[in-house]
């Protein structure tokens, strides 16, 4: 006997409708949980893709920084020398701010640049002057050579 093709009865439709109405409320279920993720902060999601190494003064409101170059120490919560190079003029300082976290600032120069900070997870570290041009490399005493940073004097 050959083969015979039916259509499918209603009863298949409309489970097969159903399932398909329950899979598109299961996806849209799952934007809407994946889009709520994250801190309790109200508005549109906003995204900066290119942080220029430029210091936000409200973080920094009430400390006076008179050095040239500034770097900010576990920015983004990370461990982290924000901008990983500074560049200075002969004379000129840096101050390491911190941001977040507990870290160091460690002169790897011979012989060495500064004395190294104490670890700690708030607050500045400054050199205040650089008297002679070069390249100062230095590193997180907490995180090692995975921290690293330099000083380029001019």
């Amino acid at each position: 006997m050959p083969a015979v093709c039916k259509r499918p009865g209603r009863r298949v439709r409309a489970r097969f409708v159903a399932s398909l109405a329950l899979a598109w409320m299961a996806v849209a279920w799952m934007a809407v949980a994946v889009a709520g993720c994250g801190d309790d902060t109200t508005g549109p999601v906003k995204a900066d893709l290119a942080v220029p190494p430029v210091i936000d003064m409200a973080v920094l409101n009430d400390q006076s920084i008179t050095t040239a170059g500034v770097v900010m120490v576990g920015a983004g919560g990370g461990n982290t020398f924000a901008p990983s190079t500074v560049t200075i003029q002969v004379g000129q300082g840096v101050t390491w701010v911190w941001i977040a976290g507990f870290h160091s600032v460690v002169s790897d120069s011979s012989p060495q640049a500064w004395t190294d900070s104490a670890g700690q997870a708030s607050g500045q570290f400054v050199v205040p002057s650089f008297p002679t041009a070069g390249s100062y490399p230095y590193h997180c005493g907490v995180h090692g050579m995975m921290m690293t940073g330099t000083v380029v004097v001019q």
